[in-house]
């Protein structure tokens, strides 16, 4: 007898047939190999999903070990780099100061070199002029005592001014002796009402000055402590071998500037 299909007994089931028991059993163990090659398919899907998963779980996990060690790396280079670096600033540092002191040094070594120097400023220039007797008029108003062989040089410094200044150029004059150069310093107050015209120049009744021979880094110092004295009210300012002073009036005491940080002590 040939074996009935699905759809046939399908058919007799629909028709009210019960059907043979053999052919229903014969059926549903089709239907359930179909479905278990069905699933069968769709598990081994799965696990070939799953072993991809697996695999690529494990290359993440190897990635994931590489990056540790490599940032274990890092921290450790980066550990260096900082202590290297640390050391670089303590030398930077060191260097620093050391080129800091070697400034100052060379600064005191400059100012030292003009210990014996000074600067004769507002005494108006003429070509028939010898700054060397105008020095020593100068020298002679304050100590009558000091002779021509007492000052080594004198001239005007820098070259002519042109143009709308005319201001005359000081003249710096190198004493033979630091007895000599101080005694011109410390009596300049002798000087008070000495004019122009009073040491052989001619034209109008100037005032000038005696002032110390001193460095560009002081002199530009001097400049900005003088500004700076006037706004706080400081009446005196002045200088003692290259140092400078400044003082509020006749009773305060005087206030040494060795830096433009020490400007702050006008305040």
């Amino acid at each position: 007898m040939p074996k009935k299909t699905r759809s046939q007994v399908s058919e007799e089931l629909g028709a009210g047939s019960c059907g043979s028991q053999p052919d229903i059993i014969s059926l549903f163990k089709e239907e359930l190999q179909t479905l278990s090659h069905a699933l069968t398919g769709k598990l081994n899907l799965l696990e070939a999903a799953i072993q991809e998963v697996r695999e690529g779980q494990t290359d993440i996990v190897r990635s994931l070990s590489f990056l540790d060690e490599k940032f274990e790396e890092l921290k450790v280079t980066t550990r260096r780099l900082e202590k290297d670096n640390e050391e670089l600033k303590a030398k930077n540092k060191s260097l620093d100061n050391q080129v800091c002191d070697l400034h100052h040094k060379v600064h005191d070594l400059d100012q030292y070199h003009r210990r014996i120097n000074l600067e004769l400023a507002g005494i108006p220039e003429s070509r028939e002029e010898s700054p060397l007797v105008l020095a020593l008029k100068v020298a002679q108003c304050v100590a009558p005592s000091l002779k021509e062989s007492d000052i080594d040089i004198a001239h005007r410094l820098g070259a002519p001014r042109a143009g709308a200044d005319r201001r005359p150029r000081s003249i710096i004059v190198r004493f033979n002796s630091r007895r000599a150069r101080n005694a011109v310093y410390d009596g300049r107050k002798k000087l008070k009402n000495v004019t122009t015209r009073d040491i052989g120049v001619h034209g109008n009744a100037n005032k000038f000055y005696v002032n110390e021979n001193l460095t560009s880094v002081t002199r530009e110092l001097l400049g900005i402590v003088n500004v700076e004295r006037k706004k706080a009210g400081f009446k005196f300012v002045w200088t003692v071998n290259g140092k400078i002073f400044v003082r509020k009036d006749e009773k305060e005491p005087a206030i040494i500037i060795h830096t433009k940080d020490d400007i702050k002590k006008l305040k």
